[in-house]
Order: C-alpha cells, then sequence, then structure tokens
C-alpha cells in the first residue's frame, strides 16, 4: 500500500493527523499478516526530518524495522532504523522528491498474506530461487539490472530478519533472483523477497544427500551426441515423492520449453528430444511440482554436454607444412612448433612428439618438448606442442626435424628444416639487389631502344662476322660519290667523281683485284634507277660512300641509308665511309634523313689526303684495304686471297 504526503506543511505542521492517516489504513490489513510494506512518497526536506524524528513513524503493527530508498540512483540495500537515526539519509539535494520504503515485521515466522511457495533442494547442487511465482510459464528468471537493483531478499531468523547475500559467498544476487552455487543444509529456512510491487515468500528445504533412504539421486550431467535424439532424465524425483502423477516443467537456460518451439516430448519425468543440436550444450532444469501438506516444487538442474560423433579420421597437421623452413640465427634459443588438429573422441589421448635426425634414416632423435595449450572446440582439439633447442648450432641446420602425431587410429607426421637468418648487411643486400638489377635492366633496355641504330653499327664495324662470300653477290664494293662540279667547299683538284672513276678503280681494280661497281660505268640505261640501284647494293658485299658535302646534299644521300638498311639484314655486309675533303667541324644544317644523321657520329670515316693518290702504298690506302674483304669477287676467273 501507499502512502503520498506531497506537502511538507500538513505532514510536519500536523504530523499527528498525517500519522493517523497511516495507521487508519494500516488497521484494514489483517492481523495475521506478518511482513508489511508501506511506500511513502515525500520530499527531501520531510524524508531528511521523518530520519531523524525520534518516533520514526511508528504505527499500530510497530516501528518500521527497515527504510529503503526506492529510488534506483541510491543503494537498494535495507538499513537498520538504528542506523538511520544516527546517520540519517545522504540525499542529494538535486532530487526534489523520492519515495521511501518502511518495511515492519509485526511478528515471527513467514508472511501469510499470500501463500509461501515451498522448494525442495538436494545438497551439494547449485540452486536458483527467483522473486516469483515458480508456476509462470515463460520464463525462469529475469537477469536484467534494472530488476536487480529493486529486488529485496530477506531470510527470517524468529524474529530477527537476514539481508541476502550478506556475506554468504555462496549466495549471488542475480537479477531477481538468488544463486546458490551450491547449495548447504545451513540455506533452508524461509525466504522473503520484495520485487517492487509485492511481498513473496518462500519455504527452502535442503534435503542431504547421505541423510535420507534414497540412494540414487540421479544424474545431474548428461552427454548426447548431435544430430541424433537423447533422452534428460529429471534427476531424483523419486527421491522427494512417491506421487504416481506430478506436474513437470522443463527449462532450457532461462526459456521455458514446450512441445510447439521444437521436436520435443515430456514422458513422465523425462524430456525427449528428437534432434540434438549444438545449441542444447547448456543447463536444463526441471521443477516436479506435488502437494505434500502444501504444494512444494522439487527443482533439479541437468548440465548437457552435446559432442560430436566418433569419427575415423587420422589427426591433421596444421603447422609446420609439410617441408617447410624456417629461419633461425645461430648461437640463440629455438622453440620447434607442432600444431595438431584432433577429431573428438570420448577418451582424448593425443600423442604428439618431436624427432630430430642429424644423418640419414634410422638415427632419429627425441627431444623433450612439452604440450603448450589444447584449444577445444565442437567436434575437434588443437592441440601445440613444443620442443625448445637451447642453442642453435651448425649441426641443426643440416639436420631434419620431424613433428610426429597419434591418436587411436594412426598416425601422421610432417618435417620442417632451419637456415640461418640473414644479417642486416645481407637482408639489405637480397633486397636492394633485384631492385639495382631491375633498375640497370630498365636502363640498358631503355638505352638499348634509343641508341638500338648506334649499338649495331658499332657491333658491326668493331665485331665483324667471319669473311666469306654471301650467295647472290657479284661486286666486291659498291662505291658511292656524287658527279658533277665541285662544290666551294671541296679541293679544285680532288672531287668525289674524279676519286671515285679514276683513283679507285686504278688501285682497287687493277692493283688489288677487287670489282666494284660504279654507277656510272656498270649501271644498264632502261630500268628504273631506283631500283636498279637497290639492287646493286644488295649484290656487292659492302659499301664505300664519298663524303663531302655536296654529297650531303645531293640525292646520293639515298644510296647510304639503303646501305644501312641492308647493314640490319645482313650480317656480312659492310658501310665504309671516306671524307673526298676536309670533313666539316659540324654536320650541315640540312634536313638529313634521322637514320643518316645518327650513322655520321657513330661511324668512323677514312679522310682522303690530297697528294699521293697513285701510291698505293700510302696511309689512305693502306687504310682502305684493311676494310676490304680479304677474298676478292671473281672477275674472269676465280682470283687467290690477296
Amino acid at each position: 500500500m501507499t502512502f503520498c504526503c506531497t506537502e511538507v506543511t500538513s505532514w510536519f505542521g500536523d504530523c499527528t493527523s498525517c500519522l493517523a492517516y497511516v495507521n487508519c489504513h494500516l488497521r484494514n490489513v489483517p492481523r495475521q499478516s506478518r511482513i508489511i510494506v508501506i511506500e511513502v512518497v515525500v520530499t527531501r526536506t520531510a524524508a531528511l526530518q521523518l530520519c531523524r524524528a525520534q518516533h520514526v513513524l511508528r504505527t499500530d503493527f510497530g516501528c518500521c524495522d527497515f527504510w529503503i530508498v526506492a529510488d534506483p540512483r541510491y543503494s537498494h540495500q535495507p538499513h537498520h532504523r538504528n542506523h538511520h537515526r544516527r546517520s540519517c539519509f545522504d540525499l542529494s539535494p538535486a532530487l526534489p522528491s523520492l519515495p521511501l520504503i518502511c518495511v515492519l515485521n509485526a511478528g515471527s515466522g513467514v508472511s501469510s498474506g499470500s501463500a509461501p511457495y515451498g522448494y525442495k533442494a538436494l545438497a551439494g547442487e547449485g540452486f536458483l530461487l527467483q522473486c516469483a511465482s515458480p508456476y509462470q510459464p515463460v520464463y525462469l528468471f529475469d537477469q536484467s539490472k534494472r530488476i536487480e537493483n529493486s529486488v529485496i531478499w530477506l531470510k527470517h531468523k524468529g524474529h530477527t530478519n537476514e539481508t541476502i547475500p550478506g556475506q554468504d559467498g555462496t549466495i549471488a544476487k542475480q537479477g531477481n533472483y538468488l544463486n546458490f552455487t551450491v547449495i548447504e543444509e545451513r540455506h533452508a529456512g524461509n525466504y522473503s523477497c520484495y520485487n517492487g510491487s509485492k511481498m513473496l515468500s518462500f519455504i527452502l528445504d535442503v534435503m542431504p544427500r547421505n541423510g535420507t533412504d534414497c540412494r540414487v539421486h540421479g544424474d545431474s550431467e548428461v552427454t548426447l551426441i548431435v544430430g541424433r535424439g537423447g533422452r534428460i532424465q529429471c534427476p531424483g524425483v523419486h527421491c522427494y515423492t512417491k506421487a504416481s502423477k506430478v506436474n513437470i516443467r522443463w527449462y532450457k537456460e532461462n526459456e521455458y520449453l514446450t512441445r510447439a518451439e521444437r521436436g520435443l516430448d515430456i514422458e513422465g519425468t523425462e524430456l525427449k528430444l528428437y534432434t540434438v543440436y549444438v545449441g542444447d550444450h547448456a543447463m536444463f532444469t526441471c521443477d516436479v511440482s506435488h502437494m505434500d501438506g502444501m504444494m512444494w516444487t522439487v527443482r533439479r538442474s541437468v548440465r548437457v554436454t552435446v559432442i560430436q560423433d566418433e569419427r575415423d579420421i587420422l589427426p591433421r597437421i596444421l603447422y609446420p607444412y609439410e617441408d617447410c623452413t624456417e629461419e633461425t640465427e645461430l648461437g640463440k634459443a629455438k622453440n620447434l612448433t607442432c600444431k595438431v588438429q584432433f577429431p573428438f573422441e570420448r577418451t582424448f589421448q593425443p600423442v604428439i612428439k618431436w624427432f630430430v635426425s642429424y644423418g640419414g634414416y634410422g638415427s632419429e632423435e627425441l627431444l623433450n618438448s612439452e604440450i603448450m595449450g589444447v584449444q577445444p572446440s565442437f567436434g575437434e582439439h588443437t592441440t601445440t606442442q613444443v620442443a625448445l633447442l637451447h642453442k642453435v648450432t651448425e649441426r641443426d641446420l643440416d639436420a631434419t626435424f620431424t613433428c610426429f602425431a597419434q591418436n587411436s587410429i594412426g598416425n601422421v607426421s610432417t618435417t620442417m628444416r632451419l637456415r640461418r637468418k640473414l644479417q642486416v648487411g645481407e637482408l639489405v643486400l637480397v633486397i636492394i639487389g633485384p631492385v639495382v638489377a631491375l633498375v640497370f635492366v630498365t636502363g640498358v633496355s631503355v638505352l638499348v631502344r634509343a641508341y638500338w641504330l648506334e649499338i649495331l653499327l658499332l657491333y658491326r664495324m668493331y665485331l665483324p662476322f667471319p669473311d666469306a662470300i654471301a650467295v647472290g653477290k657479284e661486286y666486291d664494293a659498291f662505291v658511292s660519290y656524287v658527279s658533277g662540279s665541285s662544290s666551294e667547299n671541296e679541293e679544285a683538284d680532288l672531287t668525289g667523281e674524279l676519286l671515285g672513276l679514276h683513283h679507285f678503280p686504278q688501285v682497287l681494280e687493277q692493283q688489288w683485284g677487287y670489282r666494284l661497281f660504279l654507277l656510272e660505268r656498270d649501271l644498264i640505261p632502261g630500268g628504273a634507277y631506283t631500283e636498279e640501284v637497290v639492287k646493286s647494293i644488295q649484290r656487292s658485299r659492302m659499301i664505300i660512300c664519298l663524303l663531302s658535302s655536296l654529297y650531303l646534299r645531293s640525292p646520293c644521300l639515298f644510296e647510304l641509308e639503303t646501305g644501312l638498311k641492308i647493314l640490319k639484314d645482313d650480317p656480312h655486309f659492310r658501310i665504309v665511309l671516306v671524307w673526298s675533303g676536309r670533313p666539316p667541324r659540324k654536320l650541315p644544317a640540312l634536313l638529313l634523313p634521322h637514320v643518316v644523321r645518327r650513322a655520321l657520329r657513330v661511324l668512323p670515316a677514312i679522310c682522303h689526303p690530297t697528294r699521293d693518290l697513285s701510291q698505293s702504298d700510302s696511309k689512305f690506302w693502306k687504310t682502305l684495304r684493311m676494310k676490304m674483304p680479304q677474298t676478292r669477287m671473281c672477275v674472269s676467273s676465280c682470283g687467290e686471297d690477296v
């Protein structure tokens, strides 16, 4: 019942009338009620004055035994009234009003305002007592913190009340229930709880395990196989009642089990599961109600363990991988780790060993090792075994280490080796070396791509192929020169035409026996000029270009360009450049073909003197002869080597 005194003046201005108002309502409470709860909503000032008052709300039933601050911002543990007389409440000034709950004990024993609920438990097991009716159909208990802060538990001992859980370490208050980790006979007695709206009473009877005529109290643990059917027996019901028919309720953790939710059935005191799931690995609770002078509820819990069916499977080594290699440092300790996955077995006895072989087969040594951890999971166990090498030596780098695993089905093994860990300098070299090589190769590739012609010309010039007369060759050399009058930059007494038509045939053909192709002499008229020039160069073993300023401005550059194209495809073909006059310091600012300009920059040239042209033993002719083929073409008959 609740009394509201909203005005402080009416409460303390006429305190007698206010107390009379309270007593008036209390007289309507049946006299047989021994536990009475009064909630008074007052302001903070009124609460402080009420706390400090000498009489402290005396009623016709006596004084309040406990004052409780009902607001959740304050402690909800009850305090004795004498304690409040000395220290009062520590109330926040920011709180305008708050409810106070007065709990008074008008007699001894258990409240009979509502019939008490009776529970029977077996000593030595876990037990929970919820502040609710045992016949609620949905949930066994409520674990919310909000409910926990509003529930008050008392244990009655004669005319005194003991706050629960108090100093008892085997009892924990959780949500709306008391959790007895291991219930004992001393826990039997009368309990009351206030859940914020009403007071409930309980009688708890704890039966000793060895003090009764019943010798078999049933199993509190059951093992089921996933995917199959299973049965869970409510243990030891016959030890508590001889009734042939009982009312039984089953809970899985906190959830009430019904036939409509899943495939199950209840046969007497046994719960039958048609299919066992992994989620059934839980705590099942059975409540059996029977009449024995009063309605009693026998509560027993069964821990259900769900396991995988045993299969004929060998263990699987997760690490090391087959023929793997680990890095290590010489002179330091090294852990050899073997991680093995074992399939489920009812009798789990894994065997993991480390062996080392320093020689051939048959000379393995067992290493000292220990299990560092076992990780159980559904259907399997993962075990880690570690062997310690106190100091790695050169001998260990040449050894083979074997991880051996065995179960009841058979055994498997895998090997690993050690290699020396690279030092910082070696590691830098390993990392930087490929990068430098890649940069170098890339740079060379770029240079080759950009200067392929220059590289090819230099290669053919300084590393020529062996001298040989290829098929289809008719001339030893094609002489390319410009005809016509000399230019102002050429020597007056020496032109390309004079050098090509007069001096070259006189020395190369008449004295040395080479066969030359001269356009003005050997080109057959009537054909296509360009095609005939190209064919003549292709039928020659080399081309001699008599360069001059006039030559670089003439169509004769076509002949040099054709020779460069043939040089790319014919490894035996050669190009010889001869300046008929003094070579210019810079190439003339002309629109030369790109290939020709690049070739003129790379290919070496012979400078022709202006005198001693008739002397075949002069420096010029000796240099030119070194450029000529060693073998000559046959003119009328095959000539010998010169």
